[in-house]
């Protein structure tokens, strides 16, 4: 809460710049997970876009993730002056319009009545239509009921029996994983290239598809954690490989950051001979993102200390930690080369 009324007075309208490029720095922005930037440019957006339809539910959806609920009250706010009006040209899908609807029932509910989410829950989850609105409908609504054990013993239930949390975010990560890989084509698979390039030929789908790979990185992690909770070692190391695999294919250092953190965390903690093995792996993958920022620097840029006493240092690695350290350092300079170039065009 501290970071986004501290930022509130930095992240002004002008720092959005026109209307329509708005979904470029929200896309590049959720990318590399700065969260509390990407719901300020939110808060503006749905002022300055009010017949988009796409960051009203965006900043629904990530207040709730974040927990920042004056920005949730807000943008709740926002829609019950809508209510009752006529849908303007880019607001006509009824999909849409539906899926605006159950997101701002469920952020409702999600702080006031367990009873009520639960109800709701249960209705999202008996749609069968195979869409990504209803995927991603299930995939929040699981993902919201998973918490209700865990809140307060005086939040409303009316007696109503929660669902099990482990089940819960097992379904959310199922459906969050179902729209990733269906909007980033190749990101799971070894020999298929993923071709960001026509993921980003637009604007709205680059922010939706950047949306949908923060969100299922984020119910991976809490996934994970579960997992090792439960006693599913195994599972839980899986999951958390998957996750690195795929955030070294995407070239994002945060998300890199991320599952070795949860990788080194699982091979902390178990008693298992093979995953204590490979937690000399995790340590060095961690040593390598921070060294090469403590080293100091000459005026080029370069590093004072002599490539090959550096590179010296990596001979006797395995392959895997050879194709990390790439990947670290050319993979997120093209991430992050990439991204600039999409918001100057």
């Amino acid at each position: 809460m501290k970071v986004f009324v501290t930022m509130k007075s930095e992240f002004t309208y002008e720092n959005v710049c026109e209307p329509t490029s708005s979904p470029k720095y929200l896309a590049v922005i959720s990318k590399f997970a700065s969260y509390y930037k990407a719901l300020l440019c939110l808060r503006h957006s749905i002022i300055l876009e009010p017949r988009s339809l796409l960051p009203r539910i965006l900043a629904l959806r990530w207040s709730a993730f974040l927990g920042e609920w004056e920005m949730a009250e807000m943008a709740l706010a926002f829609e019950k002056t809508k209510e009752g009006k006529a849908p303007q040209k880019e607001a006509t899908d009824d999909y849409v319009a539906s899926h605006l609807t159950v997101v701002k029932g469920l952020v409702k509910c999600y702080s006031i009545s367990g009873s009520a989410l639960l109800k709701m829950a249960h209705s999202v989850n008996a749609d069968t239509r195979t869409t990504f609105l209803t995927f991603e409908a299930q995939s929040l609504a699981n993902w919201m009921c998973s918490h209700i054990p865990k809140v307060p013993a005086n939040f409303s239930l009316d007696n109503v029996e929660p669902l099990d949390t482990f089940n819960c975010i097992h379904r959310a990560v199922v459906k969050s994983e179902s729209v990733v890989k269906n909007r980033i084509p190749g990101i799971h698979k070894e020999s298929e290239p993923l071709h960001f390039m026509k993921v980003s030929s637009n604007a709205i789908d680059f922010l939706k598809a950047c949306a949908s790979y923060a969100e299922s990185c984020e119910l991976r992690r809490e996934y994970c954690v579960e997992l090792l909770n439960v006693g599913m070692v195994h599972d839980a190391a899986f999951h958390s490989q998957l996750g690195l695999w795929c955030a070294l294919k995407i070239g994002a250092l945060f998300r890199i950051q991320q599952f070795v953190n949860v990788n080194t965390l699982i091979r902390q903690c178990v008693v298992q001979v093979e995953f204590k093995n490979d937690l000399q792996s995790c340590l060095d993958i961690m040593r390598i993102m921070y060294l090469r920022k403590l080293l100091p620097k000459n005026a080029s840029g370069h590093s004072k200390e002599k490539d090959d006493v550096f590179i010296g240092s990596l001979v006797d690695m395995e392959l895997p930690m050879l194709v990390s350290f790439y990947s670290i350092f050319v993979g997120t300079s093209f991430g992050f080369f990439f991204s600039s170039l999409y918001l100057m065009s």
